[in-house]
């Protein structure tokens, strides 16, 4: 399921959902060499553009690197070497951790001349370089960084469908829908906001809301299942964090007076029971 520029607007405007809806998409560094490269998509099929860290209670934080693969007692690792040991190890959360190094670098490139421009952005001391990001970072490490998001957001992995949908087809948003690989996608996609759901990811969870509850317009709207999405994403938050989301409990109250009591009630369960059954991901932790 896909969110147009305008549905992104109307949600971070009007819902407040994520927050983090507004960032310029970053540039294809290097060409698929996966398929040939066809015209762009239009712009009304992005559908999220790409983000900073989330915002406080929108969801748990994320490591930028997970160390779990790199024994504390091996010598300093360059940037490449990080990645190459993460996706070693053959986890899918080493995976995603490998991506988003990767992500780091190609974000600080594309944020680079905003930094000069303004002195208080330049200054911040979380703000990464292009050669503190990327490091010796390899174009093909580049180039390869979707095979490991799409491991990562296969299994559940906290965060990684969150990032496929902005990537979109192939890491570029250049295909229209009726080619076969945006269909191919698509259905990945599906599954892998599936398998978020059932992890227990904040992000998937949120999607899923967003998508059940009409947007983008033309999107069957099922407030039910919009309901228990919503319910389920702010269980999550909680147990996960300590804190309530941002947005879901105004949500929730509003969907509940859209609904029969007995059907509300019904929804809200469901939405509890997906929590519950989460807990039980060997990802649930792993965010």
């Amino acid at each position: 399921m896909n969110l147009s520029k305008i549905a992104l607007s109307a949600v971070a405007v009007g819902l407040a959902v994520l927050a983090v809806l507004a960032w310029p998409r970053l540039p294809q560094p290097v060409a698929s060499q996966a398929h040939p490269a066809v015209e762009a998509v239009p712009s009304a099929m992005v559908v999220f553009t790409e983000r900073e860290p989330m915002p406080p209670h929108a969801a748990p934080a994320r490591p930028e690197v997970a160390h779990a693969s790199i024994p504390a007692s091996a010598p300093q690792l360059s940037k490449s070497q990080q990645i190459d040991a993460l996706v070693n190890s053959k986890n899918p959360t080493d995976a995603y951790a490998a991506y988003r190094l990767v992500y780091e670098c190609l974000f600080s490139r594309s944020h680079e001349v905003e930094a000069l421009a303004n002195p208080a952005r330049a200054k911040d001391k979380k703000r990464l370089t292009p050669v503190e990001a990327c490091g010796d970072i390899s174009p093909g490490q580049i180039t390869t960084r979707m095979q490991w998001l799409n491991i990562a957001a296969d299994a559940g992995v906290h965060g990684a469908a969150l990032d496929v949908n902005h990537e979109g087809p192939d890491g570029g948003w250049e295909y229209f829908r009726n080619t076969p690989i945006f269909g191919e996608w698509q259905q990945r996609f599906d599954e892998q906001l599936d398998a978020g759901v059932a992890s227990g990811d904040p992000d998937s969870l949120a999607m899923s809301y967003i998508f059940a509850n009409g947007i983008p317009p033309g999107t069957k709207k099922d407030p039910a299942r919009a309901l228990k999405f919503a319910v389920a994403w702010e269980e999550a938050v909680i147990a996960q964090t300590g804190k309530s989301t941002v947005t879901a409990p105004g949500v929730i109250e509003t969907l509940k007076t859209a609904l029969p009591p007995d059907e509300a009630a019904a929804a809200v369960e469901a939405g509890k029971e997906i929590v519950i059954s989460a807990r039980t991901s060997p990802y649930w932790h792993q965010h």
